[in-house]
Parts: C-alpha cells; sequence; structure tokens
C-alpha cells in the first residue's frame, strides 16, 4: 500500500489558494462594479485603487497590492484581503462633512458572499484527487 499523503495535501493546498485568490477577484470585480454604479467615479484613482491579496500562510499571491495599501503585517494563515489605500475612502464609504455614505466595498462583500463561497468551492469540485 503506498501513501499519497503529501500528494493530497499538496493539492488541498493549491485548491484552498487557488479559491482564496478566486474569491478575493470576485469581490474585487464586485466592488469596482457598485463604484461605477454609485457613480463615485471623479479621477479615477479610487476604482483604480481597489486591490486584492491573498495569503497561504507567509507566501502573497496576488495584485499588486504592497505594504504600503495599509496590509500591516503578513498573516501566519489563509487569508486574502481586498480593498483600498486611498486616505479618503472611510469618507466615501461612511459618509462626512455632509455628505451621505456611499458603501461600496461593504454592499459588494454583503451582497456577494453566496457568490463568494460558490467560486471558493469550485476550485475544489475541479481537483481530482
Amino acid at each position: 500500500m503506498k501513501w499519497y499523503g503529501s500528494q493530497v495535501k499538496n493539492k488541498l493546498d493549491l485548491a484552498s489558494l487557488s479559491g482564496l485568490v478566486a474569491a478575493a477577484i470576485t469581490l474585487e470585480n464586485e466592488i469596482v462594479k457598485n463604484i461605477h454604479g454609485m457613480g463615485i467615479i471623479d479621477t479615477g484613482r479610487y476604482v483604480g485603487s481597489i486591490t486584492y491579496r491573498a495569503y497561504k500562510e507567509k507566501d502573497a499571491v496576488g495584485s499588486p497590492a504592497q505594504a504600503s495599501d495599509g496590509v500591516q503585517s503578513i498573516p501566519s494563515k489563509w487569508e486574502a484581503f481586498v480593498g483600498t489605500n486611498v486616505s479618503y475612502a472611510p469618507y466615501l464609504e461612511y459618509g462626512a462633512g455632509g455628505r451621505p455614505p456611499r458603501p461600496a466595498i461593504r454592499k459588494a462583500f454583503d451582497e456577494s458572499k453566496g457568490k463568494l463561497i460558490s467560486v471558493f468551492s469550485r476550485q475544489f469540485a475541479k481537483m481530482a484527487i
């Protein structure tokens, strides 16, 4: 009998990271759609700054987000961050100075939870052990 434990673990790790990246890209796209739909575009800087970063322990995969984008430390577990580093994003998201909130990020996350789970899960369905 031959043991395939390490091969199975490698396939599970790949499916997990692929699922995390696919879900992060999906959320990134939903946020961009919301920004366009809410008319929050002035210079394009905000919409252009939406990015993601996915982590498998200390290895990062993702769009060109950098530490300067607000990710303070590299996580020690599987995580994905989707958002922006523009300083005025909280004012757009939560409102300020008499301007109403335009929650493009929160709305995308709240409305896409089921889709994100489905996108993540499909990566496991593609895997053949």
